[in-house]
């Protein structure tokens, strides 16, 4: 029966053993990324040489290749042709869409107008009967002034007591009508500031609509002017990229060492069979350059496949480390507590399932060592290992590890 202490070292055994696999899958993907910059650089060369006497000769070209790239062509074409009545399509949707957004700006712009002739007049017809209350207030001011004067107070003092209420209520109305004047300025400033906000966000996307739509045009125009040469190139492409050698490229009859991997070679291959490194010297005649270009296209799909293998797998090991580091986080922690509070040691192991689960860890090594020099092999490999390693299988291993943890915490913790 093992404890806290061992069942860390056992779980930082398979993490180390992982990131050990995912260094080697690393140095793998490199060392195919390296061929495989290598192959590109032949494979444009060979297209080139190709491009090159296909136009010298065509029209008498063997092996039925104008008929193919006749072929090709139309479907180019055609292609072209669908892409470009999308772009189009595109293209006066958003053009549309400007030309509404301005539209609405617009709108708005002599809306706004409007309703600020409306406020206009309004302030306008407060500030006169201001102006008139002001007046009537001043006035009132100096009846009362020349009333009170003088023995004039006694004699006139009802008629003083009327004309102060009359002011007191001009002053009301004149407050009132002050206040009035203020809100009307309040809803001016109001209606400015949202009519901003409004005009910015339709500016912003009348701005955002055109800019796609001049876009798209300069892309359609740029395809109609190169419609022509980019259907040749697509059908060139098209005929040669997906030629491939119609012998075993694993075939080692008459065995020719590679000078950089030593891997025995068929007589008749112009590139290793595993490293792709040039056997033979280029061939620039049209027959000799189509049987090359079928070879490297054999090398270019292997090694794209091998590529996209490792990141497979190197993206699943990246989150299989992952559950590891959080893992051992909450081990950690318990063995801090243990150790803090005196408690007794917790007897625990790894259970049985996660021991024969890891097996498949334990594998990858191996299998990836031996798999290395034949990339097509490998991302089969990886498709399967990826397979077995799936989500659920791995959401599982875990779940039944952090069981084990919580269920001995629990009976011998309480």
């Amino acid at each position: 029966m093992g404890n806290l202490h061992s069942f860390s070292r056992h779980l930082h055994q398979r993490k180390q053993l992982v990131e050990g696999v995912e260094k080697q899958l690393l140095d793998l993907q490199r060392h195919y990324e390296a061929f495989f910059q290598e192959v590109s650089s032949v494979r444009v060369h060979e297209l080139a040489q190709l491009a090159a006497e296909i136009s010298r000769r065509a029209g008498a070209l063997p092996l039925g290749l104008d008929a193919a790239l006749a072929k090709a062509r139309a479907e180019a074409e055609a292609e072209l042709d669908r892409k470009l009545a999308d772009m189009r399509a595109r293209h006066d949707k958003l053009s549309a869409e400007a030309t509404n957004t301005r539209s609405v700006s617009l709108q708005l712009e002599n809306e706004l107008r409007a309703q600020n002739t409306d406020l206009d007049a309004q302030e306008e017809a407060l500030k006169a009967r201001n102006e008139a209350l002001l007046r009537s207030i001043q006035s009132y001011n100096d009846r009362i002034r020349s009333l009170s004067s003088g023995f004039g107070f006694f004699v006139n003092f009802f008629g003083m007591r009327a004309l102060q209420a009359e002011r007191i209520r001009i002053d009301q109305e004149q407050a009132d009508v002050a206040a009035r004047i203020d809100a009307l300025r309040v809803r001016w400033s109001e209606r400015d500031a949202e009519h901003e906000q409004q005009q910015k966000k339709l500016r912003d996307k009348w701005t955002e609509l055109s800019t796609k739509a001049s876009t798209i045009q300069t892309a359609i125009d740029h395809l109609v002017d190169t419609r022509a040469a980019l259907a040749s190139r697509a059908a060139l492409e098209r005929v040669l990229l997906e030629r491939y050698p119609q012998v075993d490229p694993d075939q080692t009859h008459g065995a020719v060492a590679c000078p950089r991997c030593h891997t025995g070679n068929a007589p008749s291959q112009s590139f290793c069979r595993v490293c792709a490194r040039r056997l033979q010297a280029d061939r620039p005649d049209l027959e000799g350059s189509i049987v090359e270009i079928a070879e490297v296209n054999h090398h270019y799909k292997r090694f794209s496949e091998g590529m996209r293998g490792c990141q497979e797998l190197i993206a699943l090991l990246v989150g299989v480390r992952c559950g590891f580091d959080a893992f051992l986080k909450s081990v950690a922690s318990m063995i801090d507590s243990e150790e803090q509070y005196s408690l007794s040691k917790l007897s625990l192991d790894v259970p049985r399932e996660c021991l024969e689960f890891e097996r498949r860890f334990e594998a990858l090594p191996g299998l990836v060592q031996s798999k290395a020099n034949h990339p097509l092999e490998f991302a089969r490999f990886a498709s399967s290992a990826v397979a077995a390693l799936d989500e659920q299988n791995l959401r599982s291993y875990f779940e039944r590890l952090g069981q084990e943890l919580s269920t001995s915490a629990k009976a011998q913790w309480g």
